[in-house]
């Protein structure tokens, strides 16, 4: 389970000893925390709390991230609170961290790009695209960029010595380029985002006149509930991260392709 997205801290802990059922687990909780397996046993039971000391040892053994650590920690605060008014902050603490999960930006960790140049690189598709082909092998040469993006030479040697000066790529040869950043991501906050996500589908505007049988294009309207719009978000958004996992950790380079994701309210 997502721990921004969990009611109680207990959630949490009943979740990560049942996604490690071995024998001693519960041991190894109870040492990274400093106290006795019974208090442990306790806490289990809804007897008594953890502290916020003892929750920041769990976040630590269990490698959480900074905004799940903070998530984490509000939690147990929140239980232990007093005063409605203590509990009410704690609720608006965690209500704006689980905002933050809405926003893809805050899901996806890249390679910092240099951002003066966010202006020119993300103007056209064709930036990005040369950016992107020249970690295969077998596309780092004008010529072969050229042929497969179907751009005049003289445009994607532009291009080519504009990655060179933005640091994103090198020459390695006298006709071959190859990425020194291999990833970006431009968050939907900047400025140029919406020039990047037009550019790009104009690009596969013009793809789906050509009706390419081994592509894939859908548009639909549709009506639902607000609570089910959220979950068919929330799965684009999964499914959009497991596609980045997906090619990040592919071994091989044979393949390009360009993924779009639009879902938005009318």
């Amino acid at each position: 389970m997502k721990i921004t997205e969990a009611a109680t801290y207990r959630e949490v802990l009943h979740a990560q000893i049942r996604k490690n059922p071995q024998r001693g687990y519960k041991g190894e909780l109870a040492v990274a925390m400093r106290i006795h397996s019974s208090y442990l046993t306790r806490v289990i039971s809804g007897d008594v709390h953890l502290t916020p000391d003892q929750a920041a040892d769990l976040a630590g053994f269990w490698k959480l991230s900074e905004r799940e650590t903070r998530a984490f920690l509000l939690l147990v605060m929140r239980e232990r609170a007093g005063s409605p008014a203590l509990r009410k902050s704690l609720d608006q603490q965690l209500a704006e961290i689980r905002a933050q999960d809405t926003k893809l930006s805050t899901q996806i960790e890249v390679e910092e790009g240099v951002e003066d140049d966010h202006s020119l690189y993300y103007s056209s598709w064709h930036y990005p695209a040369i950016h992107v082909l020249l970690l295969n092998p077998l596309t780092r040469s004008a010529e072969k960029l050229s042929s497969m993006l179907q751009l005049p030479r003289n445009v994607v040697l532009t291009a080519l010595a504009e990655l060179v000066r933005m640091r994103l790529a090198e020459k390695t040869s006298g006709t071959e380029w190859r990425p020194i950043v291999r990833d970006m991501h431009l968050p939907d906050q900047e400025m140029w985002a919406p020039i990047n996500h037009a550019s790009w589908r104009q690009k596969a505007a013009l793809r789906i006149a050509e009706r390419r049988k081994d592509e894939l294009h859908y548009s639909g309207v549709h009506t639902c509930t607000k609570g089910d719009h959220e979950r068919i978000r929330k799965l684009w958004m999964n499914t959009l991260l497991e596609c980045r996992k997906i090619a990040s950790d592919s071994p091989g380079d044979d393949e390009n392709f360009v993924l779009l994701f639009d879902v938005f309210s009318l």
